[in-house]
């Protein structure tokens, strides 16, 4: 729009035009005072000229909360007022949209040194709002990649068996961190991955061949997700910094389209940073009448100790702050039975989000050693 010339907008004077558009929310503006490029062009040349306008969006909202053009909002809650909604309740039942599962992967016992003295923390969200470890340190750490990589992988590989085309994406946060990955893939858990970053010589030419292929990972900086159409993937893992709800759900999208495959499994793994685990239960709430689809998992480091070492994770922060997370939320009955503790995640992350009484079931996922 930005390089059409005035002959062009002639048309709205001589024609009745209805204008049809995608992914309506990159357009902002109430009025040119406030708009973006996109916006403002919308505003000057085609509000109230077009006869008819159809504005499509499946995140009806900006990040910046400025106004999406052409829009109405409720005056009270400042929320969109749609003529139309088809929400991801209607695509399931209308076996367009799969099911999604997000597994949320937490621990009840963090604790962090620094300059010899330490602190314990409940879990991410209690770390967190602490402000003493940045998320993004947490997502870059070896421990924690091969932690939901290998859960995730796992996943996949149990699709696989039904649909031998199934296929898993990963999103990471920068060029760097994609190849940490993909060495992780390749070094820990024998995997290959394509990588797709805008440092790629053709990109969308990688994006087609997966598409097509039968390769299990992916590897994205920023360059599937929104509009992106491969089907055939049913495990998404959350390793990126970017914290919105838009590219929150536009990642989670990425796995929903029904395809003739026997399973439809849709399953998002992701740390349960507290901004992550709100957007996971609007989602919740947007599928009304079902069980809850997010579940907490633990923090089990058994597949990389060996039995003389405790389960542990370390992060370091200009090299004077250590975060441990260790794994001890059940006892042992006779050496047979397990005894479940109460799992803090529930009242705190309760508190945060004021959904009580919304977890009905929390899974944890324990290796359990024969002694």
């Amino acid at each position: 729009m930005q390089y059409l010339d005035d002959s062009f907008w002639e048309l709205f004077t001589n024609f009745r035009v209805l204008v049809i558009f995608d992914e309506i929310h990159h357009c902002s503006g109430s009025n040119t005072s406030n708009a973006n490029s996109w916006g403002e062009k919308i505003i000057l040349n085609i509000q109230d000229k077009a006869a008819y306008t159809i504005a499509l969006t499946g995140t009806p909202w900006r990040s910046d909360n400025m106004p999406i053009v052409l829009s109405n909002y409720c005056y009270k809650t400042q929320k969109i007022l749609c003529d139309y909604s088809y929400g991801l309740k209607e695509a399931i039942t209308d076996n367009v949209c799969r099911m999604p599962q997000i597994i949320a992967i937490d621990n009840d016992q963090i604790s962090v040194t620094k300059n010899n003295e330490q602190e314990s923390f409940t879990s991410f969200l209690d770390l967190l709002s602490q402000s003493i470890l940045p998320f993004k340190e947490i997502i870059e750490n070896d421990q924690v990649i091969e932690q939901l990589l290998t859960r995730a992988n796992k996943k996949l590989q149990q699709i696989r068996l039904i649909n031998p085309n199934a296929g898993g994406l990963i999103i990471a946060s920068s060029v760097n961190h994609a190849n940490q990955i993909f060495s992780i893939l390749k070094n820990k858990l024998n995997k290959h991955a394509t990588i797709v970053t805008y440092k790629e010589d053709m990109p969308s030419d990688l994006i087609r061949d997966y598409r097509t292929s039968n390769e299990e990972w992916i590897i994205s900086v920023g360059m599937i997700s929104e509009g992106t159409n491969i089907p055939r993937l049913q495990v998404c893992c959350h390793l990126t910094n970017i914290k919105t709800e838009m590219h929150y759900r536009q990642i989670l999208g990425r796995t929903l389209r029904v395809t003739s495959s026997p399973d439809q499994s849709a399953i998002l793994y992701m740390l349960a940073e507290p901004k992550l685990v709100e957007y996971a239960y609007r989602v919740n709430q947007d599928i009304p009448d079902v069980v809850d689809i997010v579940q907490f998992e633990k923090f089990d480091f058994d597949f990389k100790n060996d039995s003389n070492s405790s389960p542990n994770i370390t992060l370091k922060k200009n090299d004077d702050i250590q975060l441990k997370i260790t794994n001890v939320d059940v006892i042992y009955d006779n050496y047979s039975n397990i005894v479940e503790l109460k799992n803090p995640l529930t009242e705190s992350y309760e508190k945060m989000v004021n959904i009580f009484g919304r977890y009905k079931e929390e899974s944890l996922r324990l290796n359990i050693f024969t002694l």
